[in-house]
C-alpha cells in the first residue's frame, strides 16, 4: 500500500465514524425527545415539503401532552384579499363528480371539540361557486330522526339559538327571567318583493313583503293584511266585524270564512287547536304576576286564579232523560271547603274520624262547623267535642238511642285568604251597556299577479 493511499483510508474511515456518531447522536436527541432540525429560509416557496404518492399522509404530527401542530402566520393582511392563513388545507381534486365527498379542513375529537375557532371572526365559510355552493354546513349522525342540534349558539355558556335535526329553531335564553330572542328580516328592495316566506310540501302557505304586507295564497282566507295606520286590509270576500274584534272564523258548512254579502260576520272570533303532545290550547301570562294566571287545557279545563261573573254561575246538568238543564252554584260570603256524610248513634254516642285529604286541604287554626240532620226519633243530638282529627256526636239529655244521622262540615280552606264580602273591581269597560263601533271594510280588490 502506498503512502496516499493509506491516508486516504485512513480519512474516509474517519469521516464515516463522524458521520455514523452524527446520526447516533441525532437519533439518541430524537428518543430523549428533542426536536428535529428546524428549516427556515428566505423564498417564496415552502421551506420544508413533503410529498406522498401513495394512499397515506403527507404530514402526520402528533404530541402526548401539548398541541399536534402549530402553525403561525404574521402576514399584515389589511384586507380579505390579501389576508393569510396560519393553516391552510386544500381540495386540489377538480375532476367532474369527484372530491364531492374531499375535505378542504376536517377536524375531529372523541369528547372535546372538531374545530374551534376564535377571533374577530370566529368561524367563517364561504363558497366561490355561486350557483350551488354552500357556505356552510351542519350534519349530525342522528339516523333516528331524534331532534339532535344542527347548529346552537351560545353566550357564554347559555344557548341563545338553536337549529335540530327537524328543522325546529328556538330563539333566545329559555331560562326564567330571561328574554326571548327574536327574528328580523330584511329586504333591501323595493315593489313588495317577498323578505319571508313560509313553505310546506303544497307550496307557499304565506309569504311576508317588504312593503309590510301579509299574503296567504289560496281562496277562502285573507289574502293581505296592511301594515299600520290606515292602510288597507283585504279580505276573499266585503268583511264586517260587529264585535269589534279583527279575527276571523270557520264555518261549519264550507271551511272557510262565514259572512253575508252585507259583511255580517257569524264565526268564532279565535279558533284554537293543540298539536300533537299538546296539552294546553291557551295560555295567559302576567308580566305584572311574572306567572301564568289562566291556561285552557284540551280536555276542556281552564284553570285560572279567580273567576269574576256578573251573573250567577251555571252548569249544563246531563238529565236521565238525555237533555240538559240549567243549574245554579251556591253563592257564599267568604271560602268554603265543605263535606258530607252519614254515620250511626250506638248507645247515644258517635266518633266521626275526618277524611285525611279533606282535613289535610283545611285550615286547622280555624273552628269548623259541623251541621247535625237526625234520621229517627231521639231527643236531639250535638257535637261534644270536634278537633282536627274528628268530632263526637252525642245524644241529648244523657240520651241512649241508635238511630242514623247525616252530617254537613263547613271549613275554612287551607292557603286562603280571601276576604269576606270584598267591594268588587270589574276590569273597566267590562260592564259598559255601549256597543262597539262596527267596522267595515272596502270590497274586495284585484290581487296583484305572483312575483316572479
Amino acid at each position: 500500500m502506498s503512502k496516499k493511499t493509506g491516508i486516504a483510508a485512513i480519512l474516509m474511515a474517519f469521516g464515516l465514524l463522524v458521520s455514523v456518531g452524527l446520526y447516533a447522536k441525532t437519533q439518541a436527541a430524537r428518543a430523549d425527545g428533542g426536536a428535529s432540525a428546524d428549516a427556515s429560509c428566505i423564498s417564496t416557496n415552502p421551506c420544508l415539503g413533503e410529498n406522498n404518492t401513495s394512499s397515506g399522509p403527507g404530514v402526520k404530527s402528533s404530541s402526548s401532552r401539548g398541541n399536534g401542530l402549530i402553525a403561525t402566520t404574521k402576514a399584515t393582511g389589511s384586507t380579505s384579499l390579501n389576508g393569510r392563513s396560519a393553516l391552510l388545507g386544500e381540495d386540489l381534486q377538480t375532476a367532474s363528480g369527484a372530491g364531492l365527498f374531499n375535505f378542504g379542513v376536517s377536524g375531529t375529537s372523541t369528547n372535546g371539540t372538531g374545530v374551534m375557532g376564535s377571533g374577530a371572526i370566529g368561524v367563517m365559510g364561504s363558497t366561490p361557486n355561486a350557483t350551488g355552493g354552500i357556505g356552510f354546513l351542519a350534519k349530525t349522525l342522528d339516523n333516528n330522526n331524534t331532534g339532535a342540534i344542527l347548529f346552537e349558539g351560545l353566550d357564554y355558556t347559555s344557548p341563545v339559538f338553536s337549529v335540530d335535526t327537524n328543522g325546529g329553531a328556538q330563539f333566545g335564553d329559555t331560562r326564567p327571567g330571561y328574554a326571548t330572542g327574536s327574528v328580523t328580516v330584511t329586504a333591501y328592495a323595493g315593489n313588495n318583493t317577498p323578505m319571508f316566506a313560509a313553505k310546506t310540501g303544497n307550496g307557499t302557505i304565506f309569504q311576508v313583503l317588504s312593503g309590510g304586507a301579509v299574503e296567504v295564497p289560496g281562496s277562502i282566507f285573507v289574502n293581505s293584511i296592511g301594515s299600520y295606520g290606515s292602510s288597507p286590509v283585504t279580505f276573499t270576500s266585503a268583511t264586517t266585524f260587529n264585535d269589534g274584534l279583527q279575527s276571523y272564523g270557520l264555518d261549519a258548512t264550507n271551511n272557510g270564512v262565514s259572512s253575508t254579502q252585507d259583511g255580517t260576520f257569524s264565526g268564532p272570533n279565535i279558533l284554537a287547536s293543540d298539536a300533537s303532545g299538546v296539552v294546553w290550547l291557551y295560555q295567559g301570562y302576567s308580566t305584572t304576576a311574572g306567572k301564568y294566571t289562566i291556561q285552557m287545557g284540551d280536555s276542556g279545563s281552564i284553570y285560572a286564579r279567580i273567576f269574576i261573573t256578573t251573573g250567577a254561575s251555571k252548569v249544563a246538568q246531563q238529565t236521565s232523560a238525555g237533555t240538559r238543564v240549567d243549574t245554579y252554584a251556591p253563592q257564599a260570603a267568604q271560602p268554603s271547603l265543605e263535606d258530607f256524610g252519614e254515620a250511626q248513634l250506638d248507645g247515644g254516642v258517635a266518633d266521626i274520624p275526618l277524611d285525611p285529604r279533606f282535613a289535610a286541604a283545611m285550615d286547622t287554626t280555624t273552628r269548623y262547623f259541623v251541621t247535625l240532620t237526625p234520621e229517627g226519633d231521639c231527643r236531639g243530638l250535638y257535637v261534644a267535642r270536634r278537633d282536627a282529627s274528628g268530632f263526637i256526636v252525642r245524644e241529648l239529655q244523657g240520651g241512649r238511642s241508635s238511630i242514623a244521622f247525616t252530617y254537613r262540615i263547613v271549613a275554612k280552606p287551607l292557603g286562603n285568604d280571601s276576604p269576606r264580602l270584598a267591594p268588587s273591581a270589574l276590569p273597566y269597560g267590562f260592564d259598559h251597556k255601549v256597543p262597539p263601533p262596527a267596522i267595515r271594510f272596502p270590497a274586495r280588490s284585484p290581487r296583484r299577479a305572483p312575483q316572479t
